[in-house]
């Protein structure tokens, strides 16, 4: 895993999204907090995960063997033969991949290496293995409900520097303190049951993390007023991957400009990344869009953040 906000080379750098979006919340604060109320929003369904399973390391290198995936009732779903490298397995990152007498190996020292396997169909299952770190800063990372390459919900073990583990399900993660010694295999198994999942080490129940909500709203908003330019600051996130049209209506403004500035963060899918080959993938475009009285309508993109700055004459009724 990344673990700076920005990260660099010799003579590149670029941003992660996350950094992006601290930047829009800190440079667009306001002075002032300001009612909102949310009327027929409508609600999206958190769905079932699905997809199969990776293999990854992270400037680092590590070896996997007997990897099993079953069902609940106990029925192999896939089992990796590892005497040859499978060429049909998908790959990303720059990776150095072999297979021999049931080992995978990944020797390479990049970022975001990872081999992705199985079915993309696959809801509920249990992944077994073994694993271990052979070099590098990092452990070793274990993916599952994978369908293409963007998607990367796993239980990274041993990641940010050899520092944590970090687990995903659904729209949660949880994080704890942890290290992976160098050379040691671990026996790991990890339990997924809809968008709950336990993880363990040797035998042991180390993390579990569980997303139950059945419906969250689409969009989420907050408003403030800034004191020193006058202007009216409102924040929208559309946490769904559609877009909402929504009509934001700015009662007791005086004297409102007829138009907005408004800074847009999205991309296709919320599991983007940005890299040094494409360091801008998400990163925040800006626009101009007109204001009828104090109404203001707007397509939201689907998983969006956007800041509207609306100017005012500095005079607003609270």
């Amino acid at each position: 895993m990344a673990v700076n906000l920005i990260n660099f080379d010799s003579y590149r750098w670029f941003g992660l999204p996350s950094y992006y979006v601290q930047k829009m919340f800190s440079t667009n604060q306001g002075t002032v907090s300001l009612p909102v109320n949310m009327e027929n929003v409508p609600s999206i369904d958190t769905q079932r995960s699905k997809g199969g399973i990776g293999l990854g390391t992270w400037l680092n290198s590590a070896e996997f063997k007997d990897v099993l995936v079953t069902s609940p009732k106990g029925k192999t779903l896939f089992k990796a033969d590892f005497s040859k490298f499978n060429d049909s397995w998908r790959k990303t990152g720059r990776g150095e991949w072999s297979a021999q007498d049931g080992v995978l190996k990944q020797s390479s020292m990049n970022q975001g290496v990872t081999l992705f396997m199985g079915d993309t169909t696959w809801t509920d299952y249990t992944i077994t293995l073994k694993a271990r770190k052979l070099s590098g800063e990092n452990g070793f990372q274990i993916f599952f409900h994978n369908r293409n390459n963007n998607e990367r919900i796993r239980w990274d073990l041993g990641g940010y520097t050899n520092s944590v583990y970090y687990l995903e399900a659904g729209n949660k993660t949880e994080s704890m303190k942890a290290t992976i010694e160098a050379g040691r295999w671990y026996d790991v198994k990890i339990e997924i049951s809809g968008n709950s999942v336990k993880g363990y080490l040797d035998g042991k129940l180390v993390q579990e993390i569980s997303d139950t909500r059945s419906a969250v709203k689409s969009l989420c908003t907050s408003a403030s007023y800034d004191e020193k330019s006058g202007d009216l600051i409102v924040k929208v996130v559309n946490v769904s991957s559609g877009a909402v049209r929504s009509q934001i209506q700015l009662r007791g403004a005086e004297k409102l400009s007829g138009s907005a500035k408004l800074l847009v963060l999205t991309s296709a899918s919320p599991l983007d990344e940005n890299t040094l080959e494409q360091p801008t993938k998400v990163s925040p475009k800006s626009e101009t869009v007109k204001i009828s009285g104090t109404t203001l309508n707007y397509l939201f993109p689907g998983n969006s953040l956007t800041v509207i700055r609306i100017p005012t004459s500095k005079t607003i009724k609270q």
